[in-house]
Order: structure tokens, then sequence, then C-alpha cells
């Protein structure tokens, strides 16, 4: 026999087993790695669905707050408004803006300038001539059909 051992007697029982064994040692291993990498896969896979869907939810998340305080804003900016609108001076600037003035002098009719029929009266009407307030009701609504009916500029 040599010293780097290459030549190994044979002996006919012994080395056939030896082999199936081996054969089988090496099947287990490599079905062990083929699991392995399967559940490694399976588990990399998992973590990277849940990683995405988290991060949808905090872009979602976010999406949603800047939207909450866009929304606050213009709550914040038509209170304003609305504030500013309600104040008499700011009225009245806006129509100075518009074109529009106050009447310089009462346009109300005075008590005793009011007409019952076609005779001005310094009383009110009593209760006993409620006939003659209805003249005057349908001499009002012809008047305003007569107004509708109307060409402009006459």
């Amino acid at each position: 026999m040599s010293i780097d051992r290459s030549q190994v007697p044979m002996m006919p029982m012994v080395q056939p087993a030896t082999t199936q064994m081996a054969d089988r040692l090496e099947y287990r291993r490599l079905m062990c790695m083929l699991l392995t990498l399967v559940a490694a896969a399976l588990a990399g896979w998992l973590y990277l669905r849940q990683a995405s869907t988290a991060a949808a939810y905090w872009y979602e998340i976010g999406r949603l707050e800047a939207r909450k305080i866009e929304l606050r804003n213009n709550i914040q900016h038509l209170r304003s408004l609305s504030a500013k609108s309600v104040s008499l001076s700011e009225l009245e600037r806006t129509a100075g803006e518009l074109g529009y003035t106050r009447p310089t002098t009462n346009t109300l009719p005075s008590r005793n300038e009011l007409v019952i029929g076609d005779q001005p009266s310094a009383t009110p009407a009593p209760v006993e001539q409620a006939e003659a307030v209805q003249p005057q009701r349908k001499g009002l609504w012809q008047r305003f059909k007569a107004w509708l009916n109307a060409e402009p500029g006459t």
C-alpha cells in the first residue's frame, strides 16, 4: 500500500452497502436544504407582503392627515371671511366697491301718507271698512301685472 492511500482494497460486501447509505444521506441532505430554502423564501415573501401593506397604510395615513390639515385651514379661512363679511363697515365698503349707495332720505311712506283706495287717510282703516282694503289690493295687483307687461324704458 502507498502512503497517500490512493488504492483501497475492495471488499465485495461492505462497499455497496456504504454507497447506498451515502446516497441516502445525500438525498436527505438535499431534501433538508431544499426545504430550508423553500421555508426561507416563504418567510421572505410573507415579510415583504406585510411590509408593503404597512407602507401602503402609512402612506394613506399621511395623505389623510395632510388632507385634514388642508380642510382645517379652509375652515379657518371661511370662518374668518364669514366674520369679516358680517361686520357693518365691511358690508358698506363692499357695497361701495360694487357701486351701491345708501339712500339719503327715508323712502318708506309715513303713516299720514298711507293710501286706502284712492283717498289719502290720516288714520288706518277700521275693521268695518274691510271692503275698502280689498280694492287697494286688487289695484296693487293690477298695477304689478301692468309693470310686468311694460316695455323696457317706459
